[in-house]
């Protein structure tokens, strides 16, 4: 099989070779590092919430000022599909913060729905030590009108 080329194909490529001319190369850029911390699965009823804790366990004074984490909080039911859209935002080193997902406000009708956790932790590649490797994060369900804790899930990578 043959392939036509054009004349005038054959005269730039002659030319790129003899001339020596190079392509530019693009330069690689670091990409920032996910960190995910998966929760096996649970359940809540109505009446109960259910709390995703992360924390920063870095001393804020060894990293420059304005040094934070991104992250996202994504509760999956039992069939894969997210129960509310992802939380995200941002978090100080050395700081902690929490997302609750109610149960009764999730249009489910079953009382008890199973569900997981996974908490992603995008880090930051142009700081060495990455000072997002050390979060840590929990899962909890507490009860609605007592506020006592029903279920703790440590973290998974610890």
């Amino acid at each position: 099989m043959f392939c036509r080329v054009g004349k005038s194909a054959i005269v730039f490529v002659s030319l790129v070779l003899a001339l020596g001319l190079h392509v530019p190369q693009v330069q690689g850029q670091d990409i920032a590092p996910i960190i995910n911390h998966s929760f096996g699965a649970t359940a809540m009823a109505i009446g109960q919430t259910s709390r995703a804790n992360i924390a920063s366990i870095e001393d804020p004074n060894e990293f420059p000022p304005g040094t934070f984490c991104d992250y996202a909080i994504n509760f999956f039911a039992a069939d894969g599909n997210l129960l509310t859209r992802p939380i995200s935002g941002q978090l100080d080193i050395g700081k902690s913060a929490f997302v609750d997902l109610n149960r009764n406000s999730l249009t489910i009708k079953d009382n008890r729905v199973p569900f997981r956790v996974v908490i992603s932790v995008i880090g930051n590649p142009n700081i060495t030590p990455d000072p997002c490797r050390s979060i840590r994060a929990t899962v909890e369900i507490y009860d609605n009108l007592s506020g006592r804790t029903m279920v703790f899930i440590g973290d998974p990578t610890i």
